[in-house]
């Protein structure tokens, strides 16, 4: 039978599952909203989401900023002012996607591109300028499976309070029981009648999380300029990234901070 009670987004803010480690809701859960009468303008929030697998060679040349005030259109050179927008959100897996429109935002969290599922590589290119200059924006923000790669050619800044220029981490669960990361799924299972924990260890992830099974990040390539008053690059303590490469022309102003937590088993 239709079953109408939850969400099954991967990861995402309203769905059904044991582990969100989303804190905004995703594009999609925003159209359901949408579908059932909710009544906004849901670009506000998102430049582009791209939610198909094994794109390739897709130009992006939708950017972000401010939208008009009938919701029709960005406005050129104007920054978004939304709390936790998201310039360019890529959920699904071994795409290969080139930016090259500009992403604007002040908004207070928000993120120039978010890039979650597994295997893709993402390039902003020469000429291209990402800023997400709000308090703790992120310019680029890797979260989630593994194998991603990362080109920067263009100018990519985070110069808000707190903000990280580019960061390498699965954050946490907003449930709290499950924390996944590279070569990581460790459950804690809690005895609902007495409240203690029953079972704590780290799943096969082979079996359970092969997306997992691998560094969230296999190459990050900087030949642009970055930035970030906190962090010009801030690796998470869950996230292993294999290759950072700085290539000819780059110039990186800020801290390059790695919370990443090596365990011998």
């Amino acid at each position: 039978i239709p079953e109408f009670s939850h969400i099954e987004t991967k990861n995402g803010m309203m769905s059904h599952q044991d582990y969100r480690n989303y804190t905004t809701f995703l594009e999609v859960e925003l159209a359901a909203m949408q579908d059932l009468g909710y009544s906004f303008d849901r670009k506000k929030y998102y430049g582009r989401s791209i939610y198909t697998d094994n794109n390739t060679n897709l130009i992006n040349s939708q950017g972000y900023s401010e939208r008009s005030s009938d919701g029709s259109s960005y406005l050129s050179n104007v920054y978004s002012t939304v709390p936790r927008g998201i310039g360019l959100h890529v959920y699904g897996s071994n795409n290969n996607i080139t930016q090259t429109g500009n992403i604007l935002t002040v908004g207070n969290g928000a993120v120039g591109m978010r890039i979650d599922g597994t295997g893709n590589t993402i390039t902003e290119a020469a000429g291209t300028e990402i800023h997400a200059d709000g308090y703790r924006g992120i310019g680029v923000l890797i979260a989630y499976g593994r194998n991603q790669v990362l080109n920067q050619d263009g100018v990519l800044t985070a110069e808000g309070a707190g903000g990280n220029g580019v960061q390498f981490d699965f954050g946490s669960n907003l449930l709290g029981c499950e924390l996944r990361g590279s070569y990581i799924d460790y459950l804690t299972s809690i005895n609902e009648k007495t409240g203690m924990m029953d079972w704590a260890g780290n799943l096969n992830i082979m079996q359970y999380r092969p997306e997992l099974d691998g560094s969230l990040v296999k190459e990050y390539n900087i030949g642009g300029a970055l930035s970030g008053t906190m962090n010009a690059i801030y690796i998470g303590n869950t996230a292993f990234v294999k290759d950072i490469n700085v290539n000819s022309g780059a110039a990186i102003s800020g801290n390059i901070t790695s919370d990443w937590q090596h365990f011998a088993t």
